[in-house]
């Protein structure tokens, strides 16, 4: 049954259904449909047709006597000889057990109204293949007998894998399928059909390599161009031969390709006939598997040898972890396997700009200024970093564009590839040679291996190289809190100078200076002011005016934090300010130093207008903390030191531990350190570190020694609560003598068994709580005020560890959202010349396809690609570019119709992900948000394609809006496998590991910078393995115009 000879009934009493689908079945698919508003006048029409229909499409609701199924029963009934199909149409509102029930009575499928019309013609086609798919089976059952004996001779041909024993064989067993005098094996070439094997010939070895030329005069040229065989009853009258009378060819066909043919000849006139020419071309189906099979056996044999190569060099190149050292290697190794005369890599930036090269230089190249100065802005390198995609230039002379200094040494032929790492481009290879097509693409994608080896040793080299400079800078902050730790005297000023010297190194800036503060007497601690860098010594007068009070460093001591950038645009006025015009700053930062209190301010400076980054103010909130401890343990041994004393042994074992635990920034290692070393003190066996979760204000334990009588995640308390909770409430520790004595009695939890006496000490900076020691015991009475006070010590020094720790971890986050804001910058930056650069080029390109059309004769295949060029070119025209920069405030002005901008773009970004089901629930018709569309597109671009790339064949994205007051919420929600647990706490935080998974996470943080910037916000509703994950975006709006909702 073909698509045309398709005849369909359709019964339906609604003749605004009915006329409508009859006529648009007949218009686009050509089927012939025959109509009836009943079942009576649907069994007259069957009486009236010779046959019976091959699809029936009937209401399930009909007029009197007939229902849908009734109608559908007496039709098979009257029709039992033939397989017409029934599709139910089920009316709205009705139950689908309506549906189901006549599936059960032998429909082929039920459809709800309203349907989609092109679901009803795929339900139809389907029909149409299945007939169809059946009937070949019954002709191919009838040629199973045969085709088995011709498989016993063709297993014969495939049982090597050499090519000229395979083509031998060929010809060997051909004479037992189809007898013959003489024939040949011819392969296409670009020349032409080139004979590579032969039989039957006087001559074999002057046949064999003779190229038959592409033209009609040859009836092989015929089988080959038309895939079809071709008998000649006698080629002496036809072609005028002599030794040749019957003839034929069969052509070569491999994967839909004629890769060559294959002719037998006869000297007996008419002696092949169709029977002949079939069984030859099954044969020669089997033979051109074997001959293919084997021309990529011998391709692979060596390609495998040219990837031993490659392998082994990529062991060379990565075992370097100096960027340069890497470099040299990569070129050396590049010109031994590809013999190229010159070599060369070119590095770029994170800003795409040209920073080293390294080349491999003969005599031509003495005065050929370097790649990374010789690059032209629009030349191949830019082309090659730009495109991500390999060049190759065949053929070097002045037609094309290149660089005028390979012109002039003489390259003929060079190839130029890109050094793709997971972070990007991160440069560009060349191999140049002095002879022409030495390169071919075959050895570009040998190379492109090569290459991306290439990439990955140069970013590890770099990762390498800024992972050695950031460890000295944590070097140089572990040394100054080694010296903070082991340096505790009552004269801090040696210490405090060796701090403001080292946050000048590590970070750039010309000088620093602390000022120790006293809280309780309300002065600055003169004797012991330390500084670096200054032009000279702090003057009386200095210290006169920092004993006054009042001034910059009054408003730091209030504030915490005072930032200047640029003195005189800032204000002015401090230019006037003795200390500052002498020691012309311009740019500084004043943090107050804290411990249990204020002790005193770091001023880090800069002679220089300066931009503090994130990173860089939190590096140096480091140094301040430093300085605080360093400031209070001084302190501290002043006013403890007679008591100290006695406690000579105490002070060693807390000054050990402080080594300990300030000699790491990971405060998993940190936090055991702190509770085993303080187990060890109070020498008990039973203990437990909780911290305080700011998001709930509860008591989390963090670490625990010794057995719970209650599952861990049900220990959360609230601050106040139990005894642990009161101390971090109330900020001092508690010592419980009785904890089944009254008071303690109704505020104790009962975590452990037996516990009779408890000590808790709060994790304290300021006024801050961070966390509870907490230590309990079996017998009663057994801390004292003794045990508290040193626990109370190492309590100040682990809260300082700890928050240094934590600091420490958000540097990493404020790293990822300074590159998430920096690739918005370039977002804009790059959006604002894309309309003038990309579409002007592609409306030019397309201009010069619709010339090109006009001129080439009609040939199907030239004008489909034609056709792709130009749906690509107007793809490129249709992405919209950022045409203005992310504002700083939300711009209530813009007005931008949210449903109708996600209508138009979601289904576009799905479209390469077809095996993913998009549902649009939009349900805001007509509401105006405040954003840009072009970020809007950029922002759910990213979420979407996230999504998209998750999910597996079959998964189903929803995109759906709901109105708020004053707000519109979106919702993203895919059914992948949901975030991995590892990877929620740096979600829509900070970077993502790459340990954790396979991206970054920089995209949502984009994302979550543009929602920002209008005034909106993004947040993780929910994700799990089970569920997948969702996304929901709020937006400020405007009322709605009252459209209609858009669901799909």
């Amino acid at each position: 049954m073909t698509d045309a000879a398709v005849r369909v009934l359709l019964v339906d009493d609604e003749e605004s259904l009915r006329q409508p689908l009859a006529s648009w079945l007949s218009r686009e698919y050509g089927y012939t449909v025959e109509m009836a508003g009943s079942g009576l006048e649907a069994l007259n029409c069957l009486a009236t047709q010779p046959t019976c229909f091959d699809v029936v499409l009937l209401d399930y609701l009909l007029p009197p006597p007939y229902t849908g199924l009734t109608l559908m029963e007496e039709i098979k009934h009257r029709c039992s000889e033939a397989k017409t199909a029934f599709i139910i149409f089920t009316g709205w509102g009705l139950d689908p057990q309506v549906g189901v029930n006549a599936l059960k009575a032998g429909a082929y499928r039920y459809l709800a109204k309203p349907f989609d019309r092109e679901e009803l013609a795929i339900l139809i086609q389907s029909i149409v293949e299945t007939r169809r798919t059946r009937a070949e089976l019954e002709a191919t059952s009838r040629e199973k007998a045969w085709l088995e004996s011709l498989f016993e001779v063709s297993q014969l041909v495939n049982s090597t894998l050499k090519l000229d024993n395979v083509l031998d064989l060929i010809l060997d067993v051909l004479n037992q399928v189809v007898a013959y005098d003489s024939a040949t094996i011819q392969h296409i070439t670009p020349e032409g059909l080139q004979v590579v094997a032969c039989r039957g010939f006087p001559e074999p070895r002057q046949l064999v390599g003779r190229v038959f030329p592409p033209s009609e005069a040859y009836p092989n040229y015929r089988v080959w161009q038309s895939k079809q065989p071709r008998i000649e009853a006698d080629m002496q009258v036809t072609y005028q031969t002599q030794r040749v009378r019957g003839w034929l060819g069969v052509p070569l066909i491999y994967r839909g390709e004629a890769i060559g043919v294959i002719t037998l000849d006869s000297q007996t006139p008419d002696f092949y006939d169709k029977d002949n020419a079939r069984l030859a071309t099954i044969f020669a189906n089997q033979a051109a598997v074997a001959i293919e099979n084997a021309r990529l056996f011998s391709e692979t044999q060596r390609r495998l040898d040219d990837l031993d190569k490659i392998h082994q060099a990529s062991r060379v190149i990565v075992s370097h972890l100096d960027v340069h050292q890497v470099l040299k290697e990569v070129i050396t190794l590049t010109a031994d396997v590809v013999g190229s005369d010159n070599t060369s890599v070119v590095l770029v930036d994170e800003m795409g700009r040209l920073v080293d090269s390294v080349e491999t230089f003969s005599a031509a190249y003495q005065n050929v200024p370097p790649l990374h100065e010789r690059a032209r802005p629009h030349g191949k390198t830019r082309q090659v970093l730009t495109s991500g995609e390999p060049f190759i230039a065949t053929r070097v002379d002045e037609t094309g564009n290149h660089n005028p200094y390979l012109l002039e040494i003489g390259v003929a032929s060079y190839i130029g590839l890109p050094l793709k790492a997971k972070r990007g481009v991160v440069g560009v290879l060349f191999a140049h040679s002095f002879v022409p097509h030495v390169f071919s693409m075959e050895r570009i994608a040998l190379l492109t291996t090569f290459a991306n080896q290439a990439a990955v040793a140069i970013e590890n080299a770099r990762l390498y190289d800024r992972e050695f400079r950031r460890a000295e800078t944590l070097r140089a902050l572990l040394r100054v809190q080694q010296e903070v730790t082991r340096n505790i005297t009552t004269q801090s000023k040696v210490l405090l100078d060796k701090i403001a010297y080292t946050a000048c190194q590590v970070t750039g800036a010309d000088c620093a200076v602390i000022y120790p503060y006293l809280a309780e007497t309300n002065k600055y601690d003169l004797a012991n002011l330390a500084a670096f860098g200054l032009y000279g010594e702090l003057t009386h007068q200095d210290k006169q005016r920092l004993a006054q009070g009042g001034g910059v460093s009054s408003l730091v001591l209030r504030e915490g934090r005072f930032i200047i950038s640029d003195a005189a645009q800032d204000d002015p006025r401090l230019l006037q300010h003795s200390f500052i015009k002498r020691e012309r700053i311009e740019a500084f930062v004043g943090i107050r130093l804290e411990a249990t209190a204020p002790v005193g301010i770091l001023f880090v400076s800069y002679r220089r207008p300066h931009t503090w980054a994130e990173d860089e103010l939190a590096l140096i909130d480091l140094f301040a903390g430093q300085a605080a401890v360093a400031i209070f343990n001084a302190r501290l041994f002043g006013r403890t030191n007679e008591k100290l004393a006695r406690k000579v042994t105490e002070l060693h074992a807390v000054g050990e531990i402080n080594r300990h635990i300030t000699a790491t920034l990971d405060l998993d290692e940190m936090l055991p350190l702190i509770l085993n070393k303080a187990m060890q003190l109070v020498n008990v066996s039973n203990g437990m570190l909780q911290l305080v979760d700011e998001t709930t204000d509860e008591l989390v334990i963090r670490l625990c020694h010794g057995p719970l009588l209650i599952p861990l995640e049900q220990t959360r308390l609230k601050l106040g609560q139990g005894i642990t909770g009161r101390a971090a409430l109330e900020k001092r520790s508690l010592i419980v003598p009785d904890v089944t004595q009254p008071p303690w009695r109704e505020i104790y939890r009962e975590f452990r068994p037996n516990i009779r006496s408890e000590l808790a000490v709060p994790l304290l900076i300021g006024s801050q709580c961070l966390g509870v020691l907490n230590f309990e015991h079996t017998q009663p009475g057994y801390f004292n005020e003794d045990q508290a006070e040193i626990i109370e010590a190492l309590a100040n020094q682990a809260a300082i560890a700890i928050q240094n720790a934590q600091r420490y971890n958000e540097l990493a986050q404020t790293k990822g959202n300074l590159d998430a804001a920096e690739a918005v910058a370039w977002i804009g930056l790059f959006g604002s010349s894309w309309a003038h650069s990309v579409t002007q080029k592609t409306a030019a390109a397309r201009n010069y396809l619709a010339v090109l059309a006009d001129h080439l004769p009609p040939h199907e295949e030239a004008q489909n690609l034609l056709s792709k060029v130009e749906e690509v070119l107007r793809a490129l025209q249709e992405i919209n570019p950022i045409t203005q920069p992310l504002p700083d405030k939300p711009r209530p002005t813009t007005k931008l119709d949210l449903d109708a901008a996600l209508q138009e773009q979601v289904p576009r970004w799905c479209r390469a992900s077809p095996q993913v089901k998009l549902v649009l629930d939009l349900r805001c018709p007509g509401l105006r948000t405040h954003i840009d569309k072009e970020w809007l597109d950029v922002a759910m671009e990213k979420l979407i394609n996230n999504a998209l790339r998750v999910m597996p064949a079959g998964g189903q994205l929803k995109v759906s809006t709901r109105p708020r007051r004053g707000q519109v919420e979106i919702q993203v929600i895919d059914t992948g496998d949901g975030l991995p647990d590892k990877v929620r706490p740096y979600f829509l935080e900070k970077q993502v590991p790459r340990e954790f998974t396979s991206g970054s996470g920089i995209g949502v943080l984009i994302a979550k910078i543009i929602f920002r910037a209008f005034g909106g916000s993004l947040e993780l509703l929910w994700s799990g393995r089970q569920r997948g994950t969702a996304l929901q975006i709020i937006l400020p709006a405007s009322p709605a115009t009252g459209a209609h909702p858009i669901v799909k």
